[in-house]
């Protein structure tokens, strides 16, 4: 099977970001059940209240924000993945858009809207074959979460993956990720602002340049 890391910041036609109401309900972060680290971002409690931000000419079917473990799907979307029984996403609760901003004049309202989660689990990132270097190594054999500096693909452990098409892998719970059935429902339904990288390409470095983690100059724990 081959994966792909499902862009959170992506640029186009449809460019789509979504922003909770001032003073929105949080709950706890998830925590791994080992450890009892944070595996995720604080929970968004309900009411579901959102400002969009419209960046592109029309609506995404994908609406991101810029913090947090959930996105926004359009009523299109939730149908697609429905029919085709695609797996992997949690939630589908209604949100309420209180204001879009544009910067051109709306052509249509923006269509109902969802939130939901992508599965965390069974699905493990190979952290050798990803090239993850660390500030803090992961010390929990279970989330395997750490300090990460940078990465150069996002490789699965086989035998790791469970079947959803749409999950957040442990060892690197920050990133979506998506199976080649999910990315190829979307690409053929025409859903918009779903922008894919195959995961052997899909690296990141926070800190370009530096070689050494001693160059952080962080003070000592």
């Amino acid at each position: 099977m081959r994966f792909y890391a499902l862009e959170v910041f992506p640029r186009g036609d449809a460019d789509t970001c979504a922003e909770e109401e001032l003073g929105y309900n949080q709950g706890d972060a998830p925590s791994c059940p080992a450890c009892g680290g944070a595996v995720g971002m604080l929970t968004w409690l309900p009411p579901f209240r959102v400002l969009l931000k419209l960046y592109g000419k029309e609506f995404g079917d994908f609406a991101f924000f810029s913090g947090g473990d959930y996105f926004l799907v359009s009523q299109k979307f939730c149908d697609v993945y429905r029919s085709h029984q695609l797996a992997g996403l949690s939630g589908f609760d209604p949100v309420e858009v209180l204001q879009v901003k544009s910067r051109k004049r709306l052509k249509s309202q923006p269509p109902p809207y969802f939130h939901v989660n992508a599965s965390y689990g069974q699905t493990a990132l190979d952290q050798v074959a990803s090239g993850c270097e660390w500030l803090e190594e992961p010390c929990c054999q279970l989330c395997r979460e750490g300090s990460i500096i940078r990465w150069k693909r996002l490789i699965i452990e086989e035998g790791t993956w469970n079947g959803d098409d749409i999950f957040r892998p442990r060892g690197f719970s920050g990133e979506i990720m998506v199976s080649q059935r999910f990315k190829d429902v979307c690409d053929e339904s025409g859903i918009k602002n779903a922008v894919f990288t195959p995961a052997e390409t899909a690296g990141h470095d926070f800190y370009p340049g530096m070689k050494d983690p001693s160059e952080l100059n962080l003070p000592p724990r």
